[in-house]
């Protein structure tokens, strides 16, 4: 996935704060797009419809069909008007969400990048795990618990003193030198100090691991709902790709007089119809993606203190 194609994809340093709306901000970005190839795909069936009327209008008026037909064609196309405003209504809507929340970085006519693979999708756990916030949240904790502990099990028992003095005796005639030595006893406080730090030195590896173990199965889980939904894509544009082969074929019958109109209206529905599902199959793989690449840090370069 070339992630210069998201209009977000910017290197530019921010908090951990920013990691889960960054999510957020693809996936708005992704939903525009959609809207925007949402909207092309109905001025296409709008002028399927217009087609349909105009080739069923003149075998009406070569006496080869009914003024039926007519009429449902005129009502096939007034439908997809109707279509055609909503989606221009929605693609508006999406883009002037969009560039409110980014004045200026609403770029247009950028088409909806590619998916990645499923090789590339499992490269990124290890990414992740090794970027994760929450991870090096953990570790940090536990490392300052380990050098607290380590201080108070050094602090358990008093460090001995050595001193050396010197005096004079008889009117200075006499010099005195010596060597002390202290050796405090350790009271209650000390030990009762070092079990805490060593009981929450015990915690703290105990949260690690649990973290450990909380973001291994997230990742995991994200990483399948990536994979699946970009099986289901392939799914969904394999069954696009033949339903509009079976338009094309149904259309060029319906010319020769070899299909009558419901079956034409019948297949421009079902390839209308397929081709959104694929579209909204894309959305959702590639939504499932970003955020991945958000969790690997691949989008943005997150500076933290």
């Amino acid at each position: 996935m070339s992630q210069s194609n998201v209009v977000f994809a910017t290197n530019r340093s921010a908090t951990r704060a920013d990691l889960f709306a960054r999510a957020e901000d693809i996936s708005a970005d992704l939903s525009r797009r959609a809207a925007e190839q949402a909207r092309t795909l109905a001025a296409a069936s709008l002028r399927a419809s217009e087609e349909n009327l105009a080739a069923v209008e003149k075998r009406v008026k070569a006496g080869d069909a009914a003024r039926l037909d007519a009429n449902l064609a005129r009502a096939e196309l007034a439908e997809q008007r109707l279509l055609d405003s909503s989606a221009r209504t929605d693609a508006s809507a999406a883009a002037a969400r969009l560039s409110t929340r980014f004045p200026g970085m609403v770029p247009q006519g950028v088409p909806m990048p590619a998916p990645a693979t499923t090789e590339e999708i499992a490269i990124w756990r290890e990414r992740i795990l090794a970027e994760s916030d929450e991870l090096k949240l953990a570790q940090a904790q536990l490392q300052s618990a380990k050098a607290q502990a380590e201080r108070a099990r050094a602090d358990r028992v008093p460090d001995p003193t050595v001193g050396i003095y010197r005096a004079s005796e008889a009117m200075g005639r006499e010099r005195i030198t010596g060597i002390s030595l202290s050796i405090p006893l350790p009271g209650g406080a000390r030990g009762a100090r070092s079990d805490r730090t060593l009981a929450a030195l015990q915690a703290a590896e105990q949260d690690a691991a649990l973290k450990q173990l909380e973001v291994a199965a997230d990742v995991a889980a994200n990483i399948a709902l990536a994979t699946g939904s970009l099986e289901a894509l392939q799914i969904a544009q394999d069954g696009a790709a033949a339903a509009q082969a079976s338009y094309d074929l149904t259309q060029k019958a319906y010319r020769l007089g070899e299909a009558d109109l419901q079956t034409l209206l019948l297949s421009r529905r079902q390839a209308t119809t397929a081709r959104s599902g694929a579209l909204q199959a894309q959305v959702v793989a590639l939504k499932a993606q970003y955020r991945l690449l958000v969790g690997a840090h691949l989008v943005w370069e997150l500076n933290y203190d």
